[in-house]
């Protein structure tokens, strides 16, 4: 059965998956290391935090080459990532810094198409929202997966390199004043690399608070790029949409689903599974991996699960103090 053209997700416009600052900062460990020579792929990706040559790793390396700091040679896993004289002026505060970031902020063709088309000014997140979801032309609009994590980015970039009013909302009244913001226990002003450990926190997604009220981090981790918030009970939520609450004192954490308590949790109903299933041994045949899905998924959903399979390393993995003996 083909799919439903009408429920198709659009392909967002290419973008950086990561933010100027963040790139700026693994451009720095490319040329302590390698300075201006080039380095095979998978030594480069190693060198700013990646494992393995894959996807988020791939989109990292591109999102510096979409920026100018490096440039990359060869086809495939054979490529060779070198600093571009951009990427090492940064790099070494040269005195054109400033301004070499601000043409770096703009230099994927999507930063500068919609930073010119609001005349350098930012409009309001919804404004900003409903232009990339809709009002760009047939086949260059972002889908909802995509937008707010685009946002948030080109925010950061925007005030990292100091390019325009990019950190204003447009909420100002004509005599220039700014109205106080409604009293709802969250901080819309504050940024979000201000958030850190211990910081109390509302996550939005898709313009829904997650939580039933605010909660504090315990833990950030950083996980192929993306920065998570970990609260008690060791759920986490994605830095991109979190906002500080204005309140000083959490309130007990939230019990989510997730986390209910395996006494809790009501056997499950035995019916016949029809779905695609994966296993196989480990640990010459002492464990044994099982993976089992109601239907095939998209390489898009294969790519979130091996996420989460490795955001779940601290509850799988035994320390080497308690792992049993070969």
């Amino acid at each position: 059965m083909s799919e439903d053209p009408k429920v198709r997700k659009n392909r967002s416009p290419n973008h950086p998956s990561l933010p100027l600052e963040t790139a700026v900062e693994k451009t720095k460990l490319l040329f302590e290391k390698y300075h201006r020579q080039p380095a095979p792929l998978m030594n480069a990706c190693t060198t700013i935090g990646y494992k393995t040559i894959y996807s988020t790793s791939n989109q990292a390396i591109a999102a510096l080459k979409s920026y100018g700091l490096v440039d990359t040679t060869g086809k495939g896993d054979n490529r060779r990532v070198v600093v571009t004289e951009v990427g090492q002026r940064i790099a070494k505060d040269a005195p054109d810094r400033d301004q070499l970031l601000k043409e770096a902020a703009l230099a994927p063709p999507i930063h500068k198409e919609v930073v010119e088309f609001y005349n350098g000014e930012l409009p309001h997140d919804d404004i900003l929202r409903d232009y990339l979801l809709w009002e760009r032309p047939e086949g260059a609009r972002f889908n909802e997966d995509a937008v707010d994590g685009f946002i948030s980015r080109l925010r950061d970039t925007m005030k990292y390199a100091k390019c325009g009013k990019h950190d204003k909302n447009n909420n100002e009244n004509e005599d220039g004043a700014t109205p106080p913001a409604p009293d709802n226990g969250i901080n819309l002003d504050d940024s979000p690399t201000e958030i850190k450990v211990g910081s109390i926190v509302q996550w939005t997604s898709q313009g829904v608070h997650q939580f039933p009220h605010p909660l504090p981090i315990v833990r950030i981790d950083e996980h192929n790029g993306e920065r998570f918030a970990y609260f008690e009970g060791k759920g986490h939520a994605p830095m991109s949409q979190l906002s500080l609450s204005t309140e000083t004192t959490a309130k007990p954490p939230v019990e989510l689903n997730l986390l209910t308590p395996s006494s809790q949790i009501p056997p499950p109903q035995q019916t016949e599974f029809k779905g695609p299933v994966v296993r196989f041994p480990l640990a010459g045949g002492t464990n044994e991996v099982e993976i089992r899905l109601k239907k095939p998924v998209s390489k898009k959903d294969f790519d979130r699960i091996t996420q989460l399979l490795a955001l779940s390393e601290d509850s799988l993995v035994a320390d080497e103090t308690d792992a049993p003996a070969p």
